[in-house]
C-alpha cells in the first residue's frame, strides 16, 4: 500500500503488526481490513479535529462492504475457520495452509480495494 500510494514511514509496519489474527489473535475483524482502513485514513483522514470524518468513513464503509461481498465475512474466525486465541489453534492454523488459501487472498483483496478507492486522490 505504501509503495503504491507513495507513503513513507518506518512507523507503518510497526503500527500494523498486531492486526493479524483478527487484531492480535483476538478473532475480531480481519487484519487485512484494518490495514486497508489505516491506508484510507492516511490519505483521507482528518488533519485536525475540526476536519470532517466523512471522506474516510465513507471509503472505509465501502471497502468493508466490498470485502464482505467477496469474502463473505469480515471476521477472522469465520474466514479462517480457526479461533486463534490458544497456542494449539495457532499451531493448527500455521500447519493448515489457510494463511495461503484465505489470508493471502484477503490481504490482496483489501489492498486492491483500498488502492482502487485512493488512487484518484
Amino acid at each position: 500500500m505504501c509503495q503504491v500510494l507513495g507513503l513513507k514511514s518506518d512507523s507503518i509496519p510497526r503500527i500494523a503488526t498486531p492486526f493479524g489474527g483478527g487484531l492480535g489473535h483476538s478473532g475480531l475483524v480481519c487484519g487485512a481490513i484494518s490495514g486497508a482502513c489505516m491506508a484510507i485514513g492516511l490519505v483521507r483522514g482528518r488533519r485536525s479535529a475540526d476536519d470532517p470524518r466523512d471522506p474516510a468513513y465513507d471509503a472505509a464503509q465501502k471497502l468493508v462492504d466490498l470485502f464482505v461481498e467477496e469474502m463473505k465475512s469480515p471476521l477472522c474466525p469465520e474466514l479462517t475457520g480457526f479461533d486463534l486465541r490458544t497456542p494449539e489453534s495457532i499451531k493448527q492454523f500455521q500447519q493448515s495452509g489457510v494463511r495461503d488459501r484465505v489470508c493471502a487472498p484477503a490481504i490482496v483483496l483489501a489492498a486492491r480495494l483500498a488502492v482502487d478507492m485512493l488512487k484518484g486522490d
